[in-house]
């Protein structure tokens, strides 16, 4: 690096309009001596809005490498620094070595501004170019760089390429050497040159309208001297303040907000990669914000994959059609420590084209995410899934838990929901737990095997399902089933659905080694012919604590077939249905042809306060009653029909729960046709006064 007098210069230029932003003003001063700042004001006023770029350069030792930061006297950049586009870029073959680095402040304040260029120490020797733009993107105006040292002494300076993802760029250039002077390379004019030439800045002299070619920054010497010298050359493109996309919008950035359509790859699969890797990190060092698609129709072939919680992919009602088999079009990601996000996938309507293997979306080892708005048809190939939820780590500490499907239609897959833990064995798996679908449609046809399937040590816990399944007219059809060391213990599972005048449809279908237990069971299904429950040899039902409920909006007769299924609950008949009022309820048999839940009503046989009553039964499995006036009533007893051992209910005062009171009821005895319930203290477990007219919430089942 050849040394000069110090010195200061300031350029006023009137510089020519390229794409939409242009240069207002620029300084520089080179060769600052000895020193651990440079310092550079600007001779007008910047402008509120504006983009202000820097480079500098400086010499190291032998022994140390210097690093550098950027602030100003208005507290521009980023909590008053400015943000480094490309470096600290070192270049140790020199000797002196010798390193440099450019800094970027975007949407700036308005004011007289010096800009102050820190070393970490003293140098020996210090250049520092400012340069102010207008009509460069106020939040994410940095679009990408590149950066080149010379290995060996050569005689042309080359920043490397780079495919800008954007149009409409300015293409900021520096370069620095240990020998003569440098001119602008082709296709850039100088900003500032250091009085000796042996530094440089420049930028792009046209226009650049496109997004789909490569750009590099140059310099050469003038003259070339013998054997060449040791050399950095580095770049950084920023983007204008709005742009044309490939769909056709004209669009001012948003902060995290990339368009999928301006990135380079070879389908739009390829360019949504691309931009995800241009996202911003957030504080966990995850990808954060938002890609966008055009309205408009693709075809892809690359597989797309989001790996961050963070990242919302909106195809904004474009429809893609996945065309590479066996293989999933969109998969969302993540490292199985992230617990929050509300990335996902909206808005899209996915298209396979039949091949064997397809899987339209699969949710593996990801938290958070949201699937919305989503239709996925023509998936249809042997094996093929519409949405797959996967834990494929084996390691017990991935989890596929909290996501959401909201407004989801999948159509024609073999299976359209599959849960699949690929664990060895059924003990110490990664859970699917916290889910939660609702506006779920499910069309299933030809060659299907479920609507939803839980397969390989799948678990499902605590939240809710919604899911409705609908046939077609030829073919007969299972929603839900169960298989291999499947798990359901849900707060709520709804399913219902149609078909037409086929028979044997299945709503739930178990294998053995299966635990089929949702606290909330809700079955309702149009059609003139029956839908069965069919739950296998060895299947495990869990208590349930509150009414196991099956509506049908046709009375059609439906059954709900359990084989002998042990240990908690022994079934072996089918079960047959009461009509009770408009609703329909099951009485369950056992195998000595005793009943789980009855239809018939329990009654009040003694205690409680004056006048109490029966607000709405449902038979045994769930009813209230009022415990009357007075005040002054701590226990009461229930009639209930016969049971083969005893009745075990759980109790709920519902007044004093919404009312956040301290005690509340409970069972204290029971035989085999009476139950005992008293009002307790939570505290001390001691009998207390019900209030006035209290509501109790009450579901039995016998055993």
């Amino acid at each position: 690096m050849k040394k000069c007098l110090s010195c200061c210069i300031v350029l006023f230029l009137a510089s020519p309009m390229f794409a939409q932003i242009a240069k207002q003003q620029s300084a520089a001063k080179w060769n600052q001596t000895n020193t651990t700042m440079c310092q550079v004001p600007f001779g007008n006023n910047t402008s509120k809005g504006n983009l202000i770029a820097v480079w500098t350069s400086w010499q190291d030792t032998s022994t140390t490498t210097f690093t550098a930061s950027v602030g100003d006297s208005e507290h521009n950049g980023v909590n008053g620094f400015y943000p480094s586009a490309v470096g600290p870029t070192p270049q140790s073959a020199a000797n002196p070595p010798f390193s440099a680095q450019i800094f970027f402040a975007g949407n700036i304040r308005a004011g007289s501004d010096t800009v102050t260029v820190t070393y970490s120490g003293q140098v020996s020797s210090a250049n520092c170019v400012i340069v102010e733009y207008g009509g460069a993107d106020t939040l994410t105006p940095l679009d990408s760089v590149s950066e080149a040292i010379s290995n060996t002494p050569s005689s042309t300076l080359d920043s490397g390429t780079v495919a800008p993802a954007n149009a409409n760029l300015l293409l900021f250039g520096a370069g620095t050497w240990d020998q003569g002077s440098l001119v602008a390379g082709g296709g850039f004019n100088a900003i500032q040159s250091s009085p000796s030439g042996n530094s440089i800045t420049e930028q792009n002299t046209s226009a650049i309208t496109i997004n789909n070619t490569l750009q590099r920054a140059t310099a050469v010497p003038n003259p070339t001297p013998p054997g060449g010298g040791n050399w950095i050359m580095q770049m950084a493109v920023f983007r204008a303040a709005s742009w044309t996309t490939a769909g056709g919008t004209s669009s001012t950035r948003a902060h995290g907000l990339l368009y999928a359509d301006q990135f380079p790859g070879a389908d739009i699969g390829a360019q949504v990669n691309n931009a995800f890797a241009a996202l911003p990190l957030n504080a966990a060092g995850k990808p954060f914000g938002t890609i966008e698609l055009g309205s408009v129709a693709y075809s892809f072939s690359s597989p797309i994959l989001i790996k961050s919680p963070y990242v919302t992919l909106d195809c904004k009602g474009a429809s893609l059609t996945f065309t590479k088999a066996p293989a999933s079009a969109i998969t969302l990601s993540d490292a199985p420590t992230t617990y929050d996000g509300n990335g996902g996938v909206r808005n899209c309507r996915l298209y396979g084209n039949g091949s064997a293997g397809q899987i339209g979306i699969t949710l593996n080892e990801v938290t958070w995410s949201r699937i919305v708005n989503i239709g996925i048809t023509g998936f249809t190939g042997s094996g093929s899934i519409g949405i797959l939820f996967s834990n494929t780590s084996g390691t017990g500490v991935g989890f596929t838990e909290n996501d959401e499907l909201d407004d989801v239609r999948i159509g024609g897959s073999p299976i359209d929901i599959a849960f699949q833990d690929n664990c060895t064995g059924h003990s110490g798996c990664p859970s699917f737990a916290y889910n939660y679908f609702t506006h779920v449609d499910l069309s299933i046809g030809q060659g299907a095997t479920a609507g939803m399937q839980l397969s390989n040590d799948a678990t499902l816990n605590g939240g809710d399902y919604d899911i409705r399944c609908r046939g077609d007219a030829i073919h007969s059809i299972t929603c839900l089933s169960l298989i291999q060391f499947a798990n359901i213990n849900l707060a709520l599972l709804k399913i219902g659905g149609e078909n037409g005048a086929v028979s044997g449809n299945v709503g739930v279908s178990t294998t053995s080694n299966t635990v089929f237990a949702p606290v909330n069971l809700y079955e309702q299904w149009n059609g003139g012919t029956p839908w069965t429950d069919s739950l296998a040899n060895g299947t495990y039902i869990a208590y349930i604590y509150t009414p196991l409920n099956v509506g049908h909006i046709i009375g059609a007769a439906q059954g709900l077939s359990i084989g002998n299924a042990s240990p908690m609950i022994p079934y072996s008949a089918t079960l047959s249905t009461n009509s009770l009022g408009a609703s329909q309820i099951f009485t369950f048999p056992n195998q000595s042809g005793t009943f789980v839940v009855s239809g018939t009503a329990s009654t009040i046989s003694s205690g409680f306060g004056t006048s109490p009553t029966l607000v709405v039964n449902n038979g045994t499995a769930a009813f209230t009653l009022n415990v009357g006036s007075g005040g002054t009533a701590t226990t009461g007893i229930l009639a209930m029909p016969r049971a083969a051992n005893g009745w075990n209910c759980q109790v709920n005062d519902l007044t004093a729960a919404a009312a956040n009171a301290a005690y509340n009821t409970r069972q204290t005895a029971s035989s085999t046709t009476r139950v005992t319930v008293q009002n307790q203290t939570t505290s001390t477990g001691a009998a207390v006064a019900w209030g006035a007219n209290d509501i109790l919430g009450v579901s039995c089942f016998a055993y």
